[in-house]
């Protein structure tokens, strides 16, 4: 599908844990190469995923980058499409979160609830404008801030980290491959 400095993408995922939880991404994606100074994109995913107390929740996230030597950033906006659903009775009244899941309890009801939300990341290099330590040890930090909301329920807001290692490049055929942890 490439041609020259464009690239659609096709995307689709698939998360399961050990809490019966199973989830499946199926995305569109495209990016725009800038004379290998930047690269630009926009991409939409429609997300379906099954909790472990069975409430199946789809929405969608949409979202857009930008990319390179020495900055990456990315913007995401997550809408949900079933709102909440109440899964058992008892007299405790409070707000649990349990991995990615919120459990708000009022009334003795416990209801799970999906949640809309965004998050903006930026990334740069761990040394910086120095290119000869980043092609060395390719490690990149990333830091996040993130917010998610429904109605009758405590926001989840807060800050990320993340680290980004690269592993390497191999040939296969005419085609290169990088890899990243």
């Amino acid at each position: 599908f490439a041609k020259e400095n464009h690239l659609p993408i096709f995307d689709l995922k698939l998360k399961l844990d050990n809490k019966r939880s199973k989830e499946v991404n199926l995305g569109l994606v495209y990016r725009y190469n800038y004379d290998d100074k930047a690269i630009f994109g926009t991409y939409a995913y429609f997300d379906h995923r099954y909790t472990g107390s069975n409430f199946s929740v789809s929405g969608l996230t949409a979202g857009v980058e930008g990319l390179s030597k020495y900055i990456d950033a990315r913007a995401n906006i997550y809408i949900p499409q079933n709102k909440r659903k109440k899964t058992n009775h008892n007299n405790k009244k409070t707000v649990e979160i349990d991995g990615t899941s919120i459990f708000a309890i009022s009334g003795g009801h416990r209801y799970e609830s999906s949640l809309k939300g965004y998050d903006i990341e930026i990334g740069t290099p761990v040394f910086a404008f120095s290119d000869s330590l980043n092609e060395k040890f390719g490690t990149k930090i990333h830091v996040a801030r993130y917010s998610f909301t429904a109605k009758n329920v405590k926001p989840i807001t807060g800050t990320r980290f993340r680290v980004e290692q690269d592993l390497g490049e191999t040939l296969l055929g005419d085609n290169r491959y990088r890899f990243h942890i």
